[in-house]
């Protein structure tokens, strides 16, 4: 049996324009986000190299601020280029035996600095022995996205963990909880719409495109997952995703 793959032919040129519209204005409506959110962290970056020219301003709160904007800066850039390759059709699914375990130690790693900055424990609470069956990359932009997230809207001295466990005997649930500002349930409704782009100022003035959830809404479902989030405002936010669990033959 062939499968009868989609054409030009196959539509005719109302829809294409609908279509070519509606790919215009996401694109150009993350574009337009992108670029005010990165002014923030870029401006402050200026000010700071500004005010640590004078040798009596220099000091372990100003290194603080100039961290958490650097860190901003790339996590959007790093979104924006992923999220690029993968409109370009460049992020190929390539599934490999992935150690839940030892991925979500290489997340916080890259986190720790930006957690520290906060006050904000970071624990890994996923077993030793679970395996998924899933692409390595892109469950790797998916947990350091949630765990970002989690940072971003959680307050001094809070805390945030990532936990897995088998649902069945297929597929692994994946958790990243933290007990920060939370979001009201029409909100949090609203973020993982295809017609909607989510973006708020975390605890500490952090901004967000809200590409990160995007990305990884989509790089759950190549993976044959499910994301979702369950939050309570001023009670803290869970969000987790599915993972097919890997099963030796």
């Amino acid at each position: 049996m062939s499968i009868r793959k989609s054409s030009m032919t196959d539509k005719n040129p109302e829809e294409y324009q609908k279509e070519l519209e509606k790919v215009i204005s996401t694109r150009n409506k993350f574009f337009a986000i992108v670029a005010h959110d990165v002014k923030g962290p870029i401006g402050n970056i200026l000010q700071l190299a500004n005010l640590m020219r004078d040798p009596n301003n220099r000091g372990d709160e100003m290194v603080d601020v100039l961290y958490n904007a650097a860190s901003q800066t790339v996590s959007l850039l790093d979104n924006l280029l992923t999220w690029s390759r993968s409109q370009q059709g460049l992020i190929h699914y390539s599934p490999a035996i992935v150690n839940i375990h030892e991925l979500a130690n290489e997340c916080i790693g890259l986190l720790c600095f930006q957690a520290r900055a906060k006050g904000i424990t970071l624990e890994n609470n996923c077993e030793d022995n679970l395996l998924a069956t899933a692409d390595m990359n892109m469950v790797q932009t998916l947990m350091r996205n949630l765990l970002d997230n989690a940072i971003k809207f959680t307050g001094k001295g809070g805390k945030v963990s990532i936990a897995a466990k088998a649902i069945d005997s297929n597929m692994l649930e994946i958790r990243v909880n933290d007990n920060g500002k939370g979001m009201p349930a029409e909100y949090a409704a609203k973020l993982f719409s295809d017609q909607k782009v989510v973006s708020c100022i975390g605890t500490e003035g952090e901004k967000g495109t809200g590409l990160g959830l995007v990305l990884s809404h989509e790089f759950v479902e190549r993976n044959r997952g499910k994301l979702g989030v369950e939050s309570e405002r001023d009670k803290g936010s869970s969000f987790w995703f599915t993972l097919p669990m890997y099963i030796q033959s």
